[in-house]
């Protein structure tokens, strides 16, 4: 009676796990938001998190007038399987620094604090693992979390996006994320609207590693003067593991009101 007893708790036992493993076999695969400038349309998998963590990013901004560098540590982006085809999100840069030199003058003047607060919510229409045709929506809102902080917007902003890929070959991937937003006036008092897209090609250069190509176009109509910024970048991609990723970008500047550099590098990992 003990042994019949003893082999029905191991049958109630490995059906119970059974599905537990079954998923962890049939993850997808891993598909981190950064490096890049643009979104992929994937979604992480169900019930499972994927935290990717900015570890440095600094953009400097030079001008006939001044000379700007942000420095970024712990911009952190977490990411929850709801279902299958959705996802929530979360995001919000810990510290960040500013420094500014003032040319003309010599004055400098610096300033730093935390970020906003994003919260986003994204559903896929198809392919929520990011291959062949895939295509997904993803609306936004930011949230100042402190108002007088240089690093921050100021003032609350949201938008949409519409993150598209299809695979051109086994190892090429074109990418899109057209997006619209109300973005916060420079002035830090309303909003305007801020629209535009990202293209780009993914390149798997090995089963482990990939390059992204990629060009941002965006019209901004800031009360204070109307702009287009456009910028290009190049960034690098190698998964030590099936959840783990290592990552380094860099962006530059096509023309004037746009960054002139950026570089950041991160590790996103699944949990």
């Amino acid at each position: 009676m003990l042994r019949a007893l003893i082999g029905k708790s191991t049958l109630v036992l490995l059906i119970t796990i059974s599905p537990t493993v079954t998923r962890a076999a049939d993850l997808r695969e891993l598909c981190p938001s950064r490096p890049g400038l643009g979104t992929s349309p994937c979604i992480v998998d169900p019930g499972h998190l994927l935290l990717e963590w900015g570890i440095a990013d600094w953009t400097l901004e030079d001008s006939s007038e001044a000379r700007g560098d942000t420095v970024l540590g712990a911009d952190i982006l977490v990411r929850y399987g709801i279902s299958r085809f959705d996802e929530f999100q979360l995001g919000w840069t810990a510290f960040g620094h500013f420094r500014e030199r003032v040319k003309t003058t010599g004055a400098i003047n610096t300033a730093h604090g935390i970020g906003d607060l994003t919260l986003a919510y994204k559903h896929s229409f198809r392919h929520p693992a990011g291959d062949e045709l895939s295509i997904a929506i993803q609306p936004f809102v930011s949230l100042p979390l402190n108002r007088n902080s240089a690093i921050g917007n100021g003032d609350w902003s949201a938008g949409i996006l519409l993150p598209v890929s299809v695979d051109l070959t086994g190892d090429i991937q074109f990418q899109a994320s057209p997006e619209i937003n109300a973005a916060a006036d420079g002035d830090r008092r309303g909003q305007h609207w801020n629209f535009g897209t990202v293209l780009g090609l993914g390149l798997a250069t090995t089963d482990a590693s990939s390059v992204t190509f990629e060009l941002s176009a965006f019209r901004n109509e800031d009360p204070a003067g109307h702009f287009t910024e456009m910028l290009a970048g190049v960034s690098g991609a190698w998964q030590p593991s099936e959840s783990t990723q290592l990552d380094l970008g860099v962006v530059a500047g096509m023309r004037h009101n746009s960054p002139d550099v950026e570089l950041a590098f991160g590790i996103s990992h699944r949990f």
